[in-house]
C-alpha cells in the first residue's frame, strides 16, 4: 500500500455536518498505541462521531493503520466514521492548523486527542455536555489529567489559571469558525500548543476587542477524563525522555511569555502571531530586550533554548503540501 499522489480536502460544505467530530493528532506512537486510542473513541462515541486522525510526519503510521482498519472493526458503532490522513511535515502545531483550515466538519463540537490519551467511555458526553451548558460564553471545554507523572500539580495549576491541558479537550463551532474567519494559525516548531491557543481563546481571539477571561471562555469538565501510560521510571528511555521534556519546557517558557507579550501586554491580533516559533521568540526578544534578558536569568536551559530558538529557522517548506487521506471507514 502507498500513499495517495494527490491532496485530498474537506469543508463543511462537503456534506452534512456530524453531531460530533474529533481530530486525533499523532506522531511517533506506535500502531498499537494509536489503536488503543481510536478503540476508546469508538466506545465513547454516544453521538454519530466523524474521526480525524491527522498523523503528522509519519507515513509508515499512517499506513500501518490503514492496514489495521482494513477491515473496519468489528466491535465499533456504526454511527463512528473514521478517516486517516498523512501530512508531510511532523508539527504538531501544522497538524491542529491543518485541521481547523481544511479538515473540520463543521460539527457543533469538535474533541482534540492526542494520540497516545485514551478517553474513557463518557469523556467526550461530560465535556459537549458542559460545553453546551455554558454557551455562549465558553468557547472551549477542557478535561482535567487524571493519570500520568504530574497530574496533580498541571490539574492544580489549571484550576488556579485556568487554560486547557493538549491531551484532550473540546472546541465549539463558534471557536473553530473564529479561527477560519480570521486565519488564526498556531505558529510551526510550538511546543507550547495548547497554552498559546488557550491564551488566545481567553480573548475570543480577538485582543483588540474582549478583554481576558479564560475561566469563562474556557470551562472546567472534571468528569471528562483519559489514561496515558507512563513508562517504567526505571528505564533509560524514561530518563531520556524526560531530559528531552526538561530542555522543550525551557522552550515552552519562552514561548509562553513571547505569547504573551503580543497578546496580553500589547493586544496585538490573535492571527497576527508569528508564523514560526522562532520568529515569534526572536521577534519579543526585539521588541523587549529589557524584558526578554530578565527571563533568560531563569536558568541555563532556557538560554540553551534561546541558542536554538535565535538561529534560522528549519525547513518547513512541507507544510505546504496538502494532507493525504489514507483510507476512510
Amino acid at each position: 500500500m502507498s500513499l495517495p499522489t494527490h491532496g485530498v480536502t474537506a469543508s463543511p460544505e462537503s456534506g452534512p455536518a456530524p453531531e460530533w467530530a474529533a481530530a486525533v493528532i499523532a506522531s511517533r506512537e506506535s500502531c498499537e498505541v494509536l489503536m488503543r486510542t481510536l478503540d476508546a473513541l469508538a466506545h465513547a462515541a454516544v453521538r454519530p462521531l466523524l474521526v480525524d486522525v491527522v498523523i503528522n510526519g509519519n507515513d509508515e503510521l499512517a499506513l500501518a493503520c490503514a492496514r489495521r482498519l482494513s477491515p473496519r472493526p468489528a466491535l465499533w458503532p456504526a454511527a463512528l466514521q473514521l478517516r486517516v490522513w498523512s501530512l508531510a511535515l511532523g508539527d504538531k502545531a501544522h497538524a491542529i492548523n491543518t485541521y481547523v483550515h481544511q479538515l473540520w466538519p463543521g460539527a457543533p463540537v469538535s474533541f482534540f486527542v492526542d494520540g497516545y490519551a485514551r478517553v474513557r467511555p463518557d469523556a467526550l458526553q461530560q465535556l459537549a455536555t458542559t460545553l453546551a451548558a455554558h454557551q455562549p460564553e465558553a468557547l472551549a471545554a477542557a478535561a482535567l489529567p487524571t493519570s500520568g507523572r504530574g497530574a496533580a500539580a498541571v490539574t492544580a495549576d489549571l484550576h488556579t489559571h485556568g487554560g486547557l491541558h493538549g491531551n484532550l479537550f473540546a472546541l465549539g463551532a463558534p471557536a473553530l469558525q473564529t479561527m477560519r474567519s480570521l486565519g488564526f494559525r498556531l505558529p510551526l516548531g510550538l511546543y507550547r500548543v495548547d497554552s498559546t491557543l488557550a491564551a488566545a481563546l481567553a480573548f475570543r481571539l480577538e485582543p483588540g476587542r474582549f478583554e481576558w477571561a479564560v475561566k469563562r471562555n474556557i470551562v472546567f469538565a472534571p468528569q471528562a477524563r483519559w489514561d496515558v501510560d507512563a513508562g517504567p521510571w526505571w528505564r533509560p528511555a524514561t530518563w531520556q525522555a524526560h531530559a528531552k521534556r526538561r530542555q522543550r519546557q525551557a522552550q515552552g517558557d519562552l514561548e509562553n511569555w513571547a505569547v504573551r507579550h503580543w497578546l496580553l501586554l500589547n493586544r496585538r491580533p490573535a492571527e497576527g502571531l508569528a508564523p514560526t516559533v522562532e520568529a515569534l521568540v526572536q521577534g519579543w526578544a526585539q521588541q523587549d530586550p529589557a524584558g526578554f534578558a530578565e527571563r533568560l536569568q531563569g536558568g541555563a536551559r532556557r538560554r540553551q533554548a534561546w541558542q536554538r530558538l535565535s538561529q534560522p529557522a528549519p525547513d518547513r517548506s512541507a507544510a505546504a503540501t496538502p494532507p493525504q487521506l489514507v483510507i476512510h471507514v
